[in-house]
């Protein structure tokens, strides 16, 4: 699900700050986050809290945020703003794309991977390196709403033409094509031949009748 980082921050450095604004975006954007806030003007309607500068970043989820946080990519920018600001940050998760009342939720466009395995692996080989490396490379396109890998088992489905299918979420092809054309989708697509054989991608836009 969405993961939130909210930082409430107070500038000493306002020239500095500056500088920080044109590095810290592409970052973001390296984990498949978006500005949601960007100290835009704040009111506050209840109780005593009166942020002085606030900025809120969307992740697809709060392990994506925190490695953002602590990655090497954002380490210069995260010493520039310590030093132009000061911070309160946290992290906090959003609820479900899709509302929990069975009613039919939100449409996003999905890439369904449709792979057969490599002919020199075993089974154990295939599934171990879709769900650990292949898997968290997936996890790391930029704006990736959900993702899903689905393994065939062979022993109930022995004549099935196929050995698994991912899905991937986006909330349009736009965004999907644009996490392909990324670094990290390349990087992805790369991976592929490391334990398939042939993977056929259908683009289809998902319709929400029933959720969950």
């Amino acid at each position: 699900m969405p993961a939130y980082v909210i930082n409430d921050m107070e500038v000493t450095n306002p020239e500095l700050l500056e500088k920080y604004k044109l590095m810290s975006p592409s970052t973001v954007a390296q984990y498949g986050g978006r500005f949601v806030v960007r100290g835009g003007a704040a009111e506050t309607i209840e109780g005593e809290w009166s942020p002085k500068r606030l900025v809120i970043l969307e992740f697809p989820s709060a392990n994506q945020a925190k490695e953002w946080a602590h990655s090497d990519a954002y380490a210069p920018a995260r010493a520039m703003r310590q030093e132009a600001s000061h911070s309160n940050i946290i992290v906090v998760e959003g609820v479900p794309p899709a509302a929990t009342t069975g009613q039919a939720g939100r449409n996003f466009t999905k890439r369904i991977g449709i792979l057969r395995k490599r002919e020199d692996m075993t089974y154990d080989q295939f599934h171990r390196h879709w769900l650990t490396t292949h898997a968290a490379l997936c996890a790391k396109l930029p704006r990736l709403r959900r993702y899903a890998v689905n393994l065939v088992d062979r022993a109930r489905f022995p004549k099935f033409g196929y050995d698994g299918f991912s899905e991937l979420w986006f909330d349009n092809e736009e965004d999907l094509h644009a996490a392909f054309a990324s670094k990290d989708g390349q990087i992805l697509l790369a991976d592929l031949p490391n334990f398939t054989s042939q993977i056929d991608p259908i683009i289809t836009t998902e319709t929400q009748v029933l959720w969950p």
